[in-house]
């Protein structure tokens, strides 16, 4: 399918909200840039599944919409901070394994003297990009279990102050490059990029886009790893798609492998 990134644009002044068959937030959006929709009320138990389950029809996916600060108005989201323009590519001209490829040899030193700096994060991989984890097995029906992890993230008050978006994509992995995200912008501008690893990630994981921050990203795993040196591989691809995630989050890329086993989310934060 043909990626179209989304220009800003006004709504129609009898648009009252996106069209949901069952609308969560009973009609109460607004049309944030004209390029995602955005509750006006703070997100509520079964919003996102009742949303999710009407993706295939309305070709709207949902996502929690979290602001750098829990105050109003919620940056990005309701500040016009939204970047389309500097989305100069779609996701389906990159190819993910040469992205994560250049990533990851980027975090390796030409001078083997500085190994040690970095040592404890590209351990055990000194030599470069260990290359592709293979697909994840035995997993859970990957829509179902976005729903559930979604649903947790509510019970567990993980999105108290978020707000729903819905934004109109073929798939959730595209939808940070469609409405011009710019949250790993100190990482790399172009969004797109991120959708190509995140569209990889929705067919060997089974993962699905559940929540975006200022510069924070939730994933539910429906096929994660289970074991350690699967994890190793899937812990490479993370820390060249998110690199503050180990380096301020955890003593080693081993330690993150070790919690990557089993887990069923994957959070991402981009300093």
């Amino acid at each position: 399918m043909f990626f179209k990134r989304r220009q800003p644009s006004s709504p129609s002044p009898a648009a009252a909200g996106p069209g949901l068959a069952s609308d969560p937030a009973g009609g109460a959006w607004r049309f944030a840039q004209g390029l995602i929709w955005v509750s006006q009320a703070r997100v509520g138990a079964g919003w996102w599944s009742s949303a999710h389950a009407q993706f295939a029809e309305s070709g709207l996916w949902p996502v929690f919409l979290s602001g750098l600060r829990p105050e109003s108005p919620l940056r990005p989201w309701e500040t016009g901070e939204l970047r389309p323009q500097m989305i100069t590519t779609d996701p389906g001209d990159h190819d993910p394994a040469v992205l994560l490829r250049d990533w990851f040899d980027g975090h390796i030193p030409d001078d083997p003297e500085e190994l040690d700096e970095v040592g404890a994060n590209v351990a055990p991989f000194f030599d470069g990009w260990p290359g592709f984890a293979p697909p994840g097995t035995g997993g859970t029906d990957p829509e179902r279990h976005a729903a559930e992890v979604a649903e947790l993230l509510v019970d567990f008050d993980r999105v108290t102050d978020a707000r729903l978006g819905l934004a109109r994509c073929p798939r959730g992995a595209d939808l940070p490059a469609l409405i011009g995200w710019t949250g790993p912008v100190n990482h790399e501008n172009d969004t797109a990029r991120f959708s190509a690893v995140l569209r990889s990630w929705e067919d060997r994981f089974g993962a699905r886009l559940i929540a975006l921050g200022f510069d924070t990203m939730i994933l539910s795993v429906a096929a994660p790893p289970r074991d350690r040196d699967h994890a190793r591989l899937v812990a490479a691809e993370h820390l060249a798609f998110c690199p503050d995630t180990i380096t301020q989050g955890t003593e080693s890329l081993e330690d993150y492998a070790a919690e990557l086993v089993g887990a069923e989310q994957w959070e991402f934060w981009w300093d």
